[in-house]
């Protein structure tokens, strides 16, 4: 487990990409439900339960469908297993980062120094996780940067966007 947590820790740092991931499907599916399950606990500081598991559940699943759509069109289906099993492992492991800065931001007041702090290195974490799908994209497509770089803020963009039209966040939240 350690050598897996350290796998994970070099593709978030860029030493090692999806190619280095073993291809198991055990390992894809212990890594889906860690990124599930902490997507789900970063959602419950904004939503309601029921909203927070099918946002959750909608995004990953269109995640996959945009991943297996990228991989077909550059004639990589092969690679689905290590570059999925890579973007949920990275994916837990940033929401697990990203989990008490949510709840600092929803604890607090905005105008609170420790509340700005927190939406700061939420926004870092952001960032972050917009360059590490763009390595594991360029790694996986055979890409450069800047290609690997568009292609993530174009899925990032797109899976938040579609989630945000079929199942919006209600006014209240």
């Amino acid at each position: 487990m350690a050598r897996l947590l350290q796998l994970f820790g070099d593709i978030l740092v860029f030493r090692a990409g999806p190619q280095d991931v073993p291809a198991s499907v055990t390992l894809l599916v212990i890594t889906l439900l860690a990124s599930l399950l902490a997507s789900m606990l970063v959602g419950l500081h904004a939503f309601a339960p029921a909203l927070a598991v099918g946002r959750t559940l909608f995004e990953t699943g269109l995640s996959a469908g945009l991943l297996v759509g990228l991989l077909r069109v550059y004639g990589y289906g092969e690679r689905f297993l290590q570059s999925f099993t890579a973007l949920c492992g990275v994916s837990a492991i940033l929401a697990l980062l990203a989990w008490p800065l949510f709840g600092i931001i929803v604890e607090r007041p905005a105008e609170d120094g420790l509340a700005a702090l927190a939406m700061l290195m939420l926004w870092l974490l952001f960032f972050w996780s917009l360059l590490v799908t763009a390595h594991i994209l360029r790694n996986t497509l055979a890409l450069r940067w800047t290609g690997g770089l568009l292609l993530a803020l174009a899925y990032i963009l797109l899976a938040a966007g579609v989630t945000e039209l079929v199942l919006p966040v209600p006014e209240s939240s």
